[in-house]
Order: structure tokens, then C-alpha cells, then sequence
């Protein structure tokens, strides 16, 4: 222990000596200036073992990261898709390197350390916030996103659960309505009409209502219903309505 206080008491010395010669003063000045901050910052690199080469290369001030723009999250919260964190933006020099850890109601999930995380099923209903971790030779920082959700439910394709029925008074010049019936499916789907005659789509017939015209006179009206969502899509036909009668 000696020893160790001992070589601690004459390496000072060596500092305080050299810090007062006029070459070593010059060198902080000048470095001082060129990086922008103090003498005594300057000395306390050489201090914490930089050379005076390693100074000269020096493009900053060595410091820890902090952080000035908080991380934030891109992607669609849905069970399924995958979510991408930006690092925001931060101070420091050496340039930080960043790691990432991403959490489901503030709670860490798993091994989702990865820059994008693709959202599971314990997911579904859940916050998810991903913290970054900026680190550089002299530090580390970490901040958290702002959270993103509730997380939505898989995608699922429509299914129907109930036909539509088309409705109305089969004969020419009259209007038939036509229902949706009932479908499941998420997201909501969105529903598409085809006017059928005797099981062929009359040409332009696409909307919800549809005027018999002459040319239905006798045939059997039906309408195929089409759901469609970001999972998929499927049809269903109505009940029949005719033979259309004349006007």
C-alpha cells in the first residue's frame, strides 16, 4: 500500500510539473480552444490516461451519451405486425452505439432486444413501449418510446354467419334491397353487391338496390354479397326472389 501511495504521490507531482512548463500550457490552450472547452478538461483527459496524440484526434469532448429527442415507435399495433423503433436523437462523443429492449405494460418482454419487434398474442390488448440504450466510452443513457396501442386482434378473414336477403316486390320497373346478412371477420369488412338473373351478374347492378328492368321479365333475381378485409375476402348469395313478373 505504501508503494501504491507512493508512485499516486510522485506521478501528481509529474502532472503539476508538466502543467506548468510552457510547452504543456501551450498544448491545453490549444486544444482547449480547438475542442471547444477548458484547460482544466483538457488535463484531466491526460489525467485519465489520454496521450497527447489521442487529444490531437480527438474531435469533441469525450462525454456520455443524453439524450435530446425521445425514441419513438413506427408500425401498425396489430398481433402479427412487426414494430420498428428510431433511436431519437442524442449528445456524446465518442458517437454512442444503441441497444434495444422492448416492453409490454413497462414490463420487459423476453429476448426482444432487436431494433423491430413483430407483435405475439400476449400482446393483444397491451401498451408496448421500447426502451434505447445509448453507450459510448464514457457512459450510458437510456430513455423509453411513448407507448403505442392497445395492440389490435390478429386479422381475420370474413366469415358469413347469416345470408343476406334481398327484399322488394319481384316485377318489372320495381326496387329489390338488398342486406349485408351477418359477418365476422378484423378489421370490419366491406361489403361489394352483384345483382345475379337467374344466377348471371346483370352488367352495372353493384350497388345495395337495384330496378328490375324488362329484360329480367321471367328469370329469378338473387344478390351475392362479397365481404372484403385486409385478411381476405368471401362471398355469399341471398335468397331468390321471382320469377319477375310484368309491369
Amino acid at each position: 500500500m505504501a508503494r501504491y501511495l507512493r508512485a499516486r504521490y510522485v506521478r501528481h507531482r509529474h502532472f503539476n510539473r508538466i502543467r506548468h512548463s510552457t510547452a504543456f500550457k501551450g498544448f491545453l490552450a490549444e486544444q482547449a480552444d480547438r475542442l471547444e472547452s477548458t484547460e482544466e478538461d483538457v488535463f484531466d483527459l491526460m489525467k485519465q490516461g489520454y496521450t497527447a496524440d489521442q487529444i490531437r484526434g480527438l474531435e469533441d469532448m469525450p462525454a456520455a451519451p443524453a439524450n435530446t429527442v425521445a425514441p419513438s415507435i413506427s408500425g401498425t399495433p396489430t398481433v402479427g405486425e412487426e414494430l420498428s423503433a428510431a433511436n431519437g436523437t442524442w449528445t456524446g462523443y465518442p458517437a454512442p452505439g444503441y441497444s434495444y429492449q422492448w416492453n409490454r405494460d413497462d414490463v420487459a418482454i423476453d429476448g426482444a432486444t432487436a431494433a423491430d419487434y413483430t407483435l405475439i398474442g400476449a400482446d393483444e390488448g397491451t401498451n408496448i413501449t421500447v426502451t434505447v440504450t445509448a453507450s459510448n466510452s464514457v457512459g450510458s443513457a437510456s430513455e423509453t418510446s411513448d407507448p403505442v396501442g392497445p395492440v389490435a386482434p390478429a386479422p381475420v378473414a370474413p366469415v358469413n354467419t347469416a345470408a343476406p336477403v334481398i327484399s322488394g316486390t319481384p316485377t318489372v320497373g320495381q326496387e329489390l334491397s338488398c342486406t349485408t346478412g351477418t359477418w365476422t371477420g378484423n378489421p370490419t369488412p366491406t361489403y361489394a353487391y352483384e345483382w345475379q338473373a337467374d344466377g348471371t351478374p346483370i352488367a352495372g347492378a353493384t350497388s345495395s338496390t337495384y330496378t328490375l328492368q324488362a329484360a329480367e321479365e321471367g328469370t329469378t333475381i338473387t344478390c351475392e354479397v362479397t365481404a372484403t378485409n385486409s385478411a381476405g375476402s368471401a362471398s355469399e348469395v341471398s335468397n331468390s326472389l321471382g320469377p319477375v313478373a310484368a309491369a
